[in-house]
């Protein structure tokens, strides 16, 4: 039997001198580190050979006896159960393997001491207890030559709980033909992996189509895995395989990566998701991804197929970042993507998987005209801050603001009536915050540099974008988000622009605020693109459409346009406050340059400073009527400083040379400058009206009243015309108009049948 050291019978001398004398020197230097003065047994006192046999008669006699139990130096063979209790502390020395056969398991449950080289080998199981804090993957003998082969060694080590990689590059490899499916080294829950060093510890996939770490890919998966960390570790993917992962993350919640870097995956250094073609329900949430460095992956750095609540954070990604769901039923939400650096990459929010043929709900519903209050059979799948979709009813897409019972209400009434199918919408991409990020060098980046489509609830602020081809921020479908406080700039020498965009919004309802734009072709551009009319129905219908605000941007071109607001649509978009300048000194003499370019209806242009040899100051087109354009500063333009080619729009503070206006609507009190150097007032509006004619419009109306029944409503608008009827007197604004009757600000003193009907053009005093 081992000998029992106390070490109360020692002085500190006397150990001094015993290490001068005691061959069994590591005995005694275990005795001191060990307070409790536990006794030493030998487990070949217990048995005739090295194996499960003689280790548990130990533990049999020891009982519950607080001790250690050593096993000296030898092969020992673990060919059936043992479990070593918490009340032993297993000592393994230094020569000592253990051979764990398959079937057979060690369980660990007291502390363990062991030297740092191979003591463990087999394909059984060993199960460490709470008290083995961290397990070293060299315990189970990993070379890290570069050259071994050291798969199955750490995939042993994986299945403890906190697992140390030594130094070294290590090989890994998988040839299971299963091309994306088992992972190299595969991790089970409550587990880490921590490299000393994250560019000494090295894992190395060498051959194979497989990810190098993950999670078993099992498409029969019924619940989540908690817990998977990885820590300092440098992680190289198979280049040469199109499945070949750093990570992959599936069926897993509470995951994080950090201090890492990935690289040359053949695929995405991180994916994160379900598989795809089992169409699991089972989401990876809550994850964090932060201080890692991603070099050379083929597709993404990072793609997020399902799943909600990841933190990506101060990380270096060279492919950039991929929010996708790739699948009808996969949803992304409660993403934030702060303080990154993409050198020559992007980041994308994409979704071009979300259903909307009602195959998620088919709930029926019943709704009143002019209600926002829609009653359905069943509300629990749907959530506040939704949006869904209701046949027959319009606006086509309403947001749900709260849900009571099986009451919803909704952002806005209905047009009509009706009792329909719900459409599940916006859910599957929302909540994103992409704030932070520095962007650069991006070469044939499309889509933009950050590319936004299909979503809603984003912000995107605090971004800086550099020298990027394509678009700096390109948005397509996305609704009820901010673009805020963005620096979006390229080098002025730069030549090669074509259409590129500092902000392109397309089909998007938004706030654009005091982003600086710098280099680009055009600003800022709102437009719609459809492809086709029924692409995505119904997100592409006017109703959906635009509505965005842009506010206090300071934009400097190197092209033709500084704001292109061509949405075609009866939405409003404001812009206001924005400084425009273009940076090229020469005279611009395209008659398509214009600081604010504009084919849309209901624009409110208001408050902008628009400088820097443009061509037009501000150019609507004949789409666009019922804008109001006041107040706004043009400096410098060749040609007109306003053109209009509508005549129902409101201009005020309208610069002209010396003859009062021919286009648009002008109301008593409006005020009309000369131009910029002239500051006061040149002519004031003393009679309402509109400027322009009307050719073979009639109207019949009775007197006493205010309908005007029309053979015609060509040129006419609702609100902002207004005209006088051949007969009566006085002048008419028109309130409202349905098919061809007119309705008027007030009643006629005359009755009248087809009589002329012409513009009741305004009148202006000096």
């Amino acid at each position: 039997m081992s000998q029992i050291i106390n070490l109360n019978e020692f002085t500190a001398n006397d150990l001094i001198e015993a290490t001068k004398h005691n061959e069994n020197f590591s005995t005694i230097k275990n005795a001191i580190n060990n307070t409790d003065s536990k006794t030493g047994y030998s487990a070949i006192d217990y048995g005739s050979s090295l194996d499960s046999t003689t280790i548990n008669s130990a533990i049999s006699s020891l009982g519950s006896e607080i001790c250690m139990l050593v096993l000296t130096q030898g092969s020992w063979s673990i060919d059936f159960n043992v479990t070593i209790p918490d009340n032993i502390e297993l000592v393994i020395k230094q020569g000592a393997i253990l051979t764990i056969a398959y079937g057979a398991t060690l369980t660990i449950n007291g502390a363990l001491k062991v030297p740092d080289s191979k003591i463990f080998q087999g394909t059984g199981i060993i199960d460490f207890g709470n008290k083995v804090e961290k397990v070293q993957a060299c315990w189970f003998g990993p070379v890290g030559d570069g050259a071994t082969d050291d798969t199955q060694a750490l995939s042993n080590a994986s299945v403890a709980g906190n697992i140390v990689i030594p130094k070294g590059t290590h090989s890994v490899q998988n040839a299971d033909g299963l091309a994306g499916k088992e992972p190299c080294i595969q991790q089970v829950e409550n587990t880490t992996l921590i490299g000393i060093d994250k560019n000494k510890s090295v894992l190395d996939a060498v051959s194979g189509s497989q990810p190098v770490l993950g999670i078993p890919n099992d498409n029969e998966a019924t619940q989540v895995i908690k817990n998977v960390n990885y820590k300092n570790l440098t992680v190289k993917g198979n280049s040469s395989s199109g499945y070949s992962d750093c990570i992959h993350i599936q069926y897993t919640d509470d995951y994080k990566v950090e201090n890492c870097n990935l690289q040359d995956a053949g695929r995405d250094g991180i994916y994160i998701g379900s598989p795809l073609q089992a169409g699991n329900p089972l989401q990876c949430d809550n994850g964090i991804i932060e201080n890692c460095k991603f070099t050379n992956n083929g597709r993404w750095d990072i793609s997020f197929m399902h799943g909600e609540n990841l933190y990506i954070n101060n990380n270096y990604f060279e492919s950039g970042v991929d929010i996708e769901p790739t699948t009808s039923t996969a949803y992304c939400g409660n993403i934030k993507i702060l303080n990154n650096t993409i050198n020559t990459g992007t980041l994308q929010i994409y979704n071009t998987k979300r259903n909307n043929d009602g195959s998620i709900l088919n709930l029926t519903g019943t709704i009143s005209a002019r209600s926002n209050s829609l009653f359905v059979s069943d509300a629990s799948n749907l959530e506040v801050g939704e949006f869904i979709g209701i046949t027959d009813v319009t606006p086509s897409v309403f947001e749900i603001t709260a849900i009571s019972g099986t009451t919803v209400t909704l952002d806005k009434n209905a047009d009509v009536a009706g009792t329909s199918k719900l459409i599940k919408t916006f859910l599957q991409l929302k909540d994103v915050d992409m704030n932070g990020n520095l962007l650069k060098d991006a070469n044939s980046v499309s889509y933009g540099a950050i590319r936004l489509f299909l979503s809603t609830h984003l912000n995107i602020n605090e971004n800086r974008i550099y020298n990027c081809d394509g678009d700096g921020i390109s948005m397509d479908r996305v609704t009820h988000s901010n673009i805020c406080n963005n620096k979006i700039m390229r080098d002025p020498s730069y030549t090669s622009y074509g259409e590129d965009y500092g902000i392109r919004l397309t089909r998007s309802q938004n706030k654009v605020i005091g982003n600086t734009i710098w280099g680009y072709s055009t600003g800022i551009r709102n437009g719609r693109g459809i492809n086709a009319t029924s692409e995505y129905e119904p997100y592409q219908t006017a109703a959906y459409d635009v509505q965005n605000i842009i506010s206090n941007n300071h934009i400097k071109i190197q092209g033709n346009i500084g704001i292109w607001n061509d949405t075609q649509s009866d939405k409003s978009t404001v812009i206001d406050n924005n400084i425009i300048e273009r940076i090229k000194l020469d005279p611009n003499t395209d008659t398509n340059s214009a600081g604010i370019y504009v084919k849309s209806v209901g624009t409110i242009i208001k408050g902008n400073q628009i400088k820097g040899n443009f061509y037009y100051g501000i150019r609507l087109f004949a789409e666009s009527e019922d804008c109001i354009v006041e107040n706004n500063n043009i400096n410098g333009s060749i040609g007109a400083y306003i053109t209009d080619a509508g005549v129902h729009n409101k201009i005020n503070g309208y610069y002209i040379s010396s003859a009062t206006p021919t286009v648009g609507t002008w109301l008593v009190g409006d005020l009309i400058k000369q131009n910029t150097y002239d500051l006061g007032v040149k002519w004031r509006c003393t009679a309402s009206g509109t400027c322009g004619t009307l050719s073979g419009i009639t109207g019949s109306i009775t007197t006493g009243t205010n309908v005007l029944a029309l053979n015609d409503t060509t040129d006419l608008r609702p609100m902002r015309n207004f005209i006088t009827i051949a007969g009566v007197t006085g002048s008419f604004e028109i309130t409202k108009l349905e098919g061809n009757t007119a309705y008027l600000n007030k009643t006629a003193d005359a009755t009248v049948s087809s009589a002329s009907v012409g513009f009741s053009n305004p009148t202006f005093s000096a």
